[in-house]
């Protein structure tokens, strides 16, 4: 089903996935928490099942990237809001 921005104000978790990133927790949407405002059990268990998997460490790979693109673009404006345990 398509997501409404009502969905994602009364989640109890969420996350994104992408290629770059694979499973991305969600704990904030437009300045209001998701749930708790942290990960949620479900998301950990799929991140750490999903990591299992493929050999590697998923969240170590996406602090990786981000770090890749903030030193490819370190002379333009970014927002700075990535924040994974």
């Amino acid at each position: 089903k398509n997501l409404e921005t009502y969905d994602a104000y009364t989640a109890d978790e969420s996350f994104m996935t992408a290629t770059p990133f694979c499973l991305l927790p969600v704990t904030h949407f437009n300045g209001s928490k998701v749930g708790d405002g942290k990960m949620g059990k479900i998301t950990q268990k799929l991140h750490d099942q999903w990591s299992k998997n493929v050999g590697v460490y998923i969240f170590q790979q996406i602090r990786d990237y981000f770090t890749e693109c903030q030193a490819l673009n370190k002379d333009q404006p970014t927002i700075s809001v990535l924040k994974i345990r």
